[in-house]
């Protein structure tokens, strides 16, 4: 066999691969992703039952819990939905373990890792999103008297039309120190 034919097939038999392996990462990432959107939806479903049950279950009911109970559902759906619904070819060929695969060892690493960045970083975002919305639900009432806290206590204890009245009235400084 001649150089340049060994060469070709071996340029074609690593590009295979390639596609291969993208093709297995691809498919785990979305069925993470599905799992994990499953799973932040199957917390939100669970929590008022969750709320109701009393001690440990009434976390669920303020904001902050709300958060970390999307976000926990979050992780462990796309923890479980890549696991579990990726085919088997496909996790071998992510873990490096099926037949015949000699190249791209450490694109495997890199690409598992990526994948389970990604679902991290999905669970966070989907658990403060949560927590920033369920903490935004609870309406204040106008002539309400808002609990501000501030460093200087100034608008401690004052009505929200006040505050806002304040808020329009302050002076905008340029963001940038070397402009006067």
């Amino acid at each position: 066999m001649s150089w340049a034919r060994a060469n070709r097939d071996l340029n074609k038999k690593m590009g295979e691969e390639g596609k291969e392996l993208g093709e297995a990462a691809g498919k785990k990432s979305l069925w993470s992703s599905l799992g994990g959107t499953l799973g932040s939806l199957g917390m939100l479903a669970l929590m008022p039952q969750l709320g109701a049950l009393g001690g440990l279950g009434k976390i669920f009911a303020s904001p902050l819990g709300k958060g970390l109970g999307v976000g926990i559902g979050s992780l462990l759906g796309s923890t479980l939905g890549g696991e579990f619904l990726t085919s088997k070819k496909n996790k071998e060929i992510l873990r490096g373990t099926a037949d015949n695969l000699e190249f791209y060892g450490d694109e495997r690493e890199e690409l598992r890792d990526e994948i389970k960045d990604s679902n991290i970083t999905s669970a966070a975002t989907s658990g403060l999103t949560a927590g920033m919305t369920a903490w935004g639900t609870k309406p204040l009432e106008i002539g309400e008297i808002a609990e501000v806290a501030t460093p200087t206590g100034a608008l401690a204890n004052t009505r929200p039309e006040d505050i806002l009245k304040r808020i329009s009235e302050m002076p905008v400084k340029p963001i940038n120190p070397i402009i006067p």
